[in-house]
């Protein structure tokens, strides 16, 4: 049986060829030689009546149709269009094309056999030429077919390997119905291992019957958008129930391909319960850093104005004080009883600056503290400190020497707050050296920088008590613990120095003594850190 009637090249032919439909008995096709034959166009001849042109048996008399052979093999006279007789041999048979019933004639003219059979040995050569180089290139073609199946085959491989041994869930799904839900046609290891169902089990199943019940309609939506958006990938969460009841939270890249006549979605799934975990976990530890947050910021406000208001009512009783005192000094004449307004004097003005130091730290503390810098001379403020401590250190048998390098430039810095600290240290080495040891304080220039060190030849701090030193309300305990002091001014210190970018450390061996240092930044602009404002 012949599936269609144009396959049959009967052209190429170099005989005659005629295809008639057995039930109209009309011509349906002829090639050239038949037409050179018949001496007539293809156009006068097909549709008409094959009596009239080819067949010179009697009508009602075809050795086929009529007769009932199978084949008629037999010479024939052919009438040409020129009314001229001619001898063929006709040889016909019945086929089937697409269903229909034909016949095919072929016709060959035997007038001449000499020249015929000479005729045929040329088309005979022409033709097994022919065939040799279809027969040439159907063996190269095979060879090509048979390197293409063997690529196919490697690529087959490669993709079953990817397939079955990627680390994430893939899956494919045939959408071919054109709508939502789908169903898996092959599955990877890795995702049966993620929703514990066989591979038997999930061919079998859909995507959304593996969906949480809550994800349904969104996951739908999602697979709608897949189907919609051809050859692009589409990112989006879902969660799956297991086989054993668990929640298996997804992230699914799907993308839409044509496969084998087929609508499939690729989908590749990433198992990210535990980076779900993980983020609610954050979400839990940020909501409780805000909350700590808050109560600390709320406490700090509260001791901020607790202590503003201690301040308020320290420097309310005090102000009195130190005027009293500061008019006794300048009106008493009487050495004793002038002696008695200086002690009360001195004692007024050192809880002042104690209740300053208290109020700073506590500014310090909520970053309320600001700077008032000005070029200054670090060298003037340090010469201050010593004038100021020097009658001091003298009644407490002790010596302060100054070494400060006459090369140090004016800088920017606030001067009250430098003074500061250098007076801190000063009198924090005054209080713990020994009688007749001496303390020393240098400054230098290093680099961009002023390094300012105050060395004393003191008791020494412990190493296990150094880690907090610089902590407010931070004090060292003695035996006889005859030192006073609220543990202020090494923290207070400590904040003044960050505040202008500079650093603050030391060294100590206990029993010999303790150096501090500073830096400050050498600069002419005082291109102020956001941070470090109040």
């Amino acid at each position: 049986m012949i599936d269609n009637l144009d396959t049959i090249q009967i052209d190429t032919l170099p005989v005659g060829i005629v295809v008639i439909d057995v039930l109209s008995r009309k011509i349906m096709n002829i090639n050239q030689a038949a037409q050179n034959l018949i001496g007539a166009e293809a156009s006068e001849i097909i549709g008409h009546s094959c009596h009239k042109f080819i067949c010179p048996a009697e009508e009602g008399k075809c050795p086929i149709l009529d007769m009932g052979q199978s084949i008629d093999n037999a010479e024939r006279q052919l009438l040409t269009s020129s009314s001229k007789l001619i001898t063929i041999l006709k040889t016909a048979s019945k086929v089937t094309i697409n269903g229909r019933d034909f016949l095919y004639e072929v016709l060959q003219d035997v007038t001449d056999p000499v020249n015929l059979r000479k005729q045929l040995q040329i088309q005979v050569a022409e033709r097994t030429k022919e065939l040799a180089e279809i027969n040439s290139k159907l063996v190269q073609e095979i060879k090509n077919h048979e390197k293409t199946e063997r690529k196919l085959n490697e690529l087959f491989t490669r993709y079953s390997m990817f397939f079955n041994n990627c680390n994430d869930g893939l899956t494919l799904i045939d959408f071919s119905g054109g709508t939502p839900p789908g169903k898996y046609i092959e599955v990877n290891k890795a995702f049966c291992q993620m929703v514990n169902y066989s591979r038997e089990e999930l061919l079998q199943l859909t995507p959304i019957d593996l969906t949480a019940s809550e994800m349904k309609d969104y996951a739908l939506g999602n697979t709608k958008l897949v189907l919609e958006s051809e050859y692009a990938v589409l990112r989006f969460p879902n969660v799956y129930i297991t086989k054993d009841g668990r929640r298996l939270d997804c992230e699914i890249n799907a993308s839409f391909v044509y496969l084998s006549g087929r609508e499939v979605a690729v989908v590749v799934y990433r198992d990210i319960s535990e980076t779900k975990r993980l983020e609610q976990s954050l979400r839990e530890a940020y909501e409780r850093e805000l909350q700590a947050h808050a109560e600390v910021e709320d406490q700090l406000n509260q001791r901020n104005y607790f202590m503003r208001a201690l301040v308020h009512e320290l420097k309310t009783s005090l102000t009195p004080l130190l005027a009293a005192s500061e008019y006794l000094v300048s009106e008493l004449s009487d050495s004793a009883l002038l002696g008695y307004a200086r002690n009360m004097q001195n004692g007024a003005i050192n809880l002042n600056n104690k209740i300053d130091d208290l109020m700073n730290l506590a500014k310090g503390e909520i970053g309320q503290l600001q700077t008032d810098p000005e070029y200054a001379s670090i060298r003037k403020v340090i010469g201050d400190c010593v004038d100021y401590l020097q009658p001091q250190a003298q009644k407490m048998q002790k010596r302060i020497a100054l070494n400060v390098s006459v090369d140090i430039p004016l800088t920017l810095f606030d001067k009250k707050m430098i003074y500061q600290v250098v007076l801190n240290l000063l009198s924090n080495s005054l209080k713990f050296s020994r009688t007749g040891s001496e303390i020393c304080i240098e400054a230098v220039k290093s680099g961009d920088k002023i390094k300012v060190s105050v060395k004393d030849q003191g008791t020494g701090i412990p190493k296990n008590k150094q880690q907090g030193i610089f902590t407010p309300y931070y004090r060292i305990k003695t035996k006889r613990d005859r030192y006073g002091g609220l543990g202020l001014g090494l923290a207070l210190s400590k904040m003044i120095i960050e505040l202008h970018r500079g650093e603050i450390w030391f060294t100590s061996e206990y029993g010999h003594g303790s150096t501090f240092y500073f830096t400050l930044p050498i600069r002419s602009e005082w291109d102020e850190d956001p941070d470090n404002r109040g």
